[in-house]
């Protein structure tokens, strides 16, 4: 499973642990950090996300 943590611009780097943390106990095998105003991390998700990835199965579409 894939896990998203956004708004990486406004979060502590206490939260964005927090965060992973979480996703950890949901077993998320792969985490991605993104931030939707500076655009950072989209770059390596939007192609996992295309090439329907077990784990991504239904996120584009």
């Amino acid at each position: 499973m894939l896990g998203i943590i956004s708004k990486i611009d406004i979060a502590s780097p206490e939260e964005i642990q927090r965060a992973r943390d979480f996703l950890a106990l949901a077993c998320a095998c792969e985490v991605a950090e993104i931030s939707s105003l500076t655009g950072e991390g989209f770059a390596g998700l939007l192609p996992r996300l295309d090439r329907g990835d077990p784990g991504t199965a239904g996120l584009t579409g």
